[in-house]
């Protein structure tokens, strides 16, 4: 019923319109191709059927689904960026004592307690027969993420070469699953053997697993 009281009413206002249109065109003939532009606007707006509430649901329905979606995706690329740590290449121009070190962390990372023991100073690994034990009760509480090398320091030569001090930025997740970002500065030492501290390109560089947990 209501449907066709819309239709009659459609009706009685085009025969309206045209007259209205037909008269004044013939008044002015001038504004002839604005009126049948405005015409042609109007009847699109009034013959064009209205969407019915189902269509509106729908296209509400649609439209919060992309929107959803969307949010997903941008949620997904904020997680993979945030799980992204920085870990420095063994490539860089680094010297062969922080080297030495990226080398003790990439083990350190991958929990290979045997590489990792293999590459501390020869003097405690001759005072700690069992070290690979206390490395992995002692850095495997953690997990580690990533690293930044922060700073350099040689010793002068005047005191020893064999020394080496690297500050890092280590990058923690705990067994509760807490990430935290410290500080620590580790010390290698370069030894031809146990108690025998030499110069570079005499001796090999080793890590103070010690100096890395304070």
């Amino acid at each position: 019923m209501r449907d066709l009281i819309a239709n009659v009413f459609i009706f009685i206002f085009l025969i309206s319109l045209s007259y209205f249109v037909y008269a004044l065109i013939k008044r002015k003939p001038a504004k002839k191709a604005g009126i049948l532009t405005l015409i042609s606007f109007t009847l699109a707006g009034v013959i064009a059927p209205p969407q019915t509430k189902e269509l509106q649901n729908q296209n509400t329905i649609k439209s919060s689904k992309a929107q959803k979606k969307e949010t997903k995706v941008i949620s997904n690329k904020t997680a993979k960026s945030i799980e992204r740590y920085p870990f420095p290449s063994f490539s860089g121009n680094w010297s062969q004592a922080t080297k030495t070190l990226i080398a003790f962390l990439e083990a350190w990372k991958e929990k290979d307690w045997d590489r990792m023991y293999n590459l501390c100073q020869e003097t405690w690994k001759k005072d700690n027969p069992n070290g690979r034990e206390f490395l992995k009760n002692n850095y495997g509480i953690y997990q580690l993420l990533g690293a930044e090398i922060l700073k350099e320091i040689p010793q002068p030569q005047n005191l020893s070469e064999s020394f080496y001090d690297v500050k890092v930025r280590l990058y923690l997740k705990d067994i509760s699953g807490e990430i935290s970002s410290v500080k620590r500065s580790f010390r290698l030492i370069c030894e031809s053997g146990p108690y025998q501290p030499a110069p570079p390109g005499i001796g090999k560089w080793g890590v103070n697993p010690l100096s890395g947990l304070r």
